[in-house]
């Protein structure tokens, strides 16, 4: 197997929630999103206080220590379509701007409702704004695989085309499965939808990704684009990727899972998913949300190269 989809897990948390009620993000944290500015790294996060998800940001210069700046998007006035939670973010740089796409929620607690992706734009990553003509994505019109609702959003650019990949869970509530799929535009703000998604499907049953493929994280690595994602059985979500050359037709790793949960102990022996991928000096950097048996949600990593405390 290639070297750069080996994986050391780091086995501690890099982020994990306050425990002081006061905090948007006491209770739980997840959904990492890593980009670098000025030589600083920085982690757009999302926050669980057990009422809402709100999204954070926190700073770091080695990807292992991070330190906290504060809460950067909260949820929408009454009555908006965010007003519930905010949470998945995702941010793309061009031309000084940075753009953050997010989910949406309309009801108070964890993703409750039908969810839909919006955007805020920054100068300085610190301060957001919210476009008015929000949200960008929605469930409808779309496919019956999407229409209880849409989950993380990643925005990349490729030959003058913009590509926001999602996943969405095909009901509302109970026995749901999740899919992802890509919608295009020319400008940022406005998106049509593939017509022949979801561009990447569930596996057969009783296998790794029979339920979820989710949280879709795009990567071009040797001229080939790289899907990582997370599966989901019913009972365990792990992490697996993708391959395309084209950014449609993508083909699953017969490597998959490449993170695995971790045994009896582990802040993830339950789940390991979420996945954020980035490459410095030589090693990726795969960050990830890690569950434990007692249901501890904090972010962890793993790495293409053992550092000190993998394993």
């Amino acid at each position: 197997m290639g070297n750069y989809l080996s994986r050391y897990k780091l086995g501690i948390p890099v982020l994990a929630p306050t425990k002081n009620d006061r905090d948007f993000d006491s209770k739980e944290v997840d959904c990492a999103n890593v980009i670098m500015k000025d030589g600083m790294f920085y982690m757009a996060y999302v926050g669980w206080d057990g009422t809402v998800n709100r999204i954070g940001l926190a700073k770091s210069k080695d990807l292992i220590h991070w330190e906290r700046i504060g809460l950067i998007l909260d949820i929408g006035d009454e009555k908006d379509w965010d007003s519930g939670s905010v949470s998945g973010p995702y941010i793309y740089q061009e031309n000084g701007l940075y753009y953050l796409f997010y989910v949406g929620f309309p009801k108070i607690g964890y993703e409750n409702g039908t969810g839909a992706i919006g955007l805020a734009i920054s100068k300085d990553i610190l301060h957001w704004d919210k476009i008015p003509s929000n949200p960008i994505l929605k469930s409808i019109p779309g496919g019956s695989w999407e229409k209880g609702g849409l989950y993380k959003p990643c925005v990349i650019e490729f030959d003058e085309l913009y590509y926001l990949f999602y996943n969405a869970k095909d009901r509302e509530e109970s026995f749901w499965h999740e899919r992802i799929g890509v919608a295009f535009s020319k400008d940022l703000f406005h998106w049509e939808k593939y017509e022949k998604n979801p561009v990447l499907d569930n596996g057969p049953d009783l296998s790794w990704d029979s339920r979820f493929v989710g949280d879709p994280y795009i990567v071009r690595i040797d001229d080939i684009w790289h899907m990582f994602y997370y599966g989901f059985d019913g009972n365990k979500a792990q992490e697996g990727v993708a391959i395309s050359r084209d950014l449609i037709n993508w083909e699953k790793s017969e490597f998959n899972p490449i993170i695995k949960v971790g045994k009896d102990g582990d802040i993830d022996m339950k789940y390991a998913h979420k996945p954020c991928v980035i490459s410095f000096n030589g090693i990726w950097y795969h960050f990830y949300t890690a569950v434990s048996k007692s249901g501890e949600r904090v972010i962890t990593l793993a790495t293409s190269e053992p550092l000190d405390n993998e394993k």
